[in-house]
């Protein structure tokens, strides 16, 4: 095979052992932050959850975790306790209510992000400028395939 060119199976297998080996590392500092907080991982999910869809309901949080409502709302209650996460009344529907993150909600949100990527830096930083070139060249096809495959429901299983 000339240079620069390997069959699907050969980028199969180095995609598969790249995700594996980013996974791994992103749980791992993810865990650690998690814990250091003193929360739980399906709680650190809530507030992710309301970062990406800011003004969601219990119900909808236990949807899109695949949990009971009631489980969502006691999720969802200790982080109110906690001054983590906001209720208020949901505009659309007096008997519905609305949350949010607090701007401590927030901030640990952000904080964990930064956390669990932290080791791309060091990651980086042990590239040759060779080889962050190729990477940076190569990531955008790779990110722009991903999304043009859409919804989990397009992807192939």
């Amino acid at each position: 095979m000339a240079k620069g060119t390997a069959d699907t199976s050969e980028v199969a297998e180095a995609l598969k052992g790249w995700i594996q080996t980013f996974m791994v590392a992103s749980w791992q500092d993810t865990m650690r932050f998690v814990k250091a907080k003193g929360l739980s991982v399906p709680q650190f999910g809530v507030l992710m959850h309301l970062h990406d869809r800011e003004g969601c309901g219990v119900t909808d949080i236990a949807g899109d975790m695949d949990i009971t409502s009631p489980a969502a709302s006691q999720l969802v209650d200790r982080l109110v306790q906690q001054g983590l996460v906001g209720r208020r009344e949901d505009p659309r529907d007096r008997r519905a209510r609305s949350l949010s993150l607090t701007s401590a909600g927030r901030a640990l949100v952000e904080q964990g992000t930064a956390e669990r990527y932290r080791w791309v830096e060091a990651l980086v930083g042990a590239l040759s400028p060779e080889q962050r070139g190729a990477v940076a060249e190569v990531l955008p096809v790779l990110l722009e395939a991903t999304r043009a495959l859409g919804s989990e429901g397009n992807r192939p299983q």
